[in-house]
């Protein structure tokens, strides 16, 4: 009876023991926790389909922003005032040297040119049309010489003696029609462009007075006098220029070879020109 109730009361501390330990699990497992706001989020790690998806998606989306973007600069482009786009018609307004060439030379000194023209040159090409008007003077010069200069008009072909000539200023207006090519073009309005140009036209040439003397012979010192003449021609003409846009226009730089036939030789000049294109 003794033993059978010192067993039961042994058994009794040991079951509190058990208990108490089971308690103390969990206590040491919270504290071993580091607090809510220290912990790591965990990190799921995706499939290589789900990478290559998202990658896609992106990529898309890139895509539509960049559409988006160029339909808008079109959209304002197309909303553009008018008056800051480029025409293809322009106007041109022109002015420099004329300079004698071939026989011209001889009688003639530079002069100076005016020309007013209009022009059709599309964005989109390097052709285009130009029409002209334009004068030229040629300044008289007074010279020395024993061959009379049939440049100027008729006389004598033989018998003529070493005399004295001067001559009065000539006048030449034209009207022509060239070709324009562009030949290097930059600035996306293509208003700036290295270009060669080439036609032809009506002359109508306003030829001096003149006074000889000769220098020699019976009629030494004695001066005769000679009518100017008119006459209008068809010539030919080529030559090459610079432009550079300023704003909606361009300042170009320009030269041209003419030539036309007149009565009784080839009158040549060349004049080279500054001026303005308005698109």
């Amino acid at each position: 009876m003794r033993i059978h109730g010192w067993h039961s009361r042994a058994r009794l501390p040991l079951a509190a023991l058990a208990l108490g330990g089971i308690m103390a699990v969990p206590r040491v497992a919270d504290a071993q926790e580091p607090p809510a706001g220290e912990r790591r989020p965990r990190i799921q790690r995706e499939s290589r389909g789900e990478v290559a998806r998202d990658s896609i998606a992106a990529g898309d989306s890139l895509a539509r922003v960049d559409s988006l973007a160029r339909a808008d600069s079109l959209r304002r482009a197309a909303q553009m005032p008018s008056g800051l786009a480029r025409r293809d018609v322009y106007f041109l307004l022109a002015g420099g040297v004329s300079s004698p060439a071939g026989d011209f030379d001889l009688p003639f000194d530079p002069g100076w040119n005016f020309t007013v023209a209009f022009g059709w040159q599309p964005q989109r090409s390097r052709w285009g049309i130009r029409g002209d008007i334009g004068i030229d003077t040629q300044t008289g010069d007074e010279f020395v010489t024993d061959t009379f200069p049939m440049v100027v008009g008729d006389g004598p072909t033989e018998g003529f003696v070493e005399s004295i000539f001067e001559v009065g200023s000539a006048t030449i207006w034209s009207a022509s029609l060239d070709v324009t090519l562009d030949l290097v073009r930059w600035r996306t309005d293509r208003l700036s462009a290295v270009y060669l140009i080439g036609g032809g036209g009506v002359h109508f040439f306003t030829m001096p007075e003149m006074a000889i003397t000769p220098t020699v012979g019976p009629g030494r010192g004695n001066s005769g006098h000679y009518a100017g003449e008119r006459q209008t021609r068809f010539g030919l003409h080529g030559g090459a220029g610079v432009a550079f846009g300023v704003g909606r226009a361009a300042l170009f730089v320009e030269s041209r070879y003419f030539t036309a036939h007149t009565d009784n030789t080839n009158s040549e000049w060349v004049p080279l020109i500054v001026g303005m294109k308005w698109f």
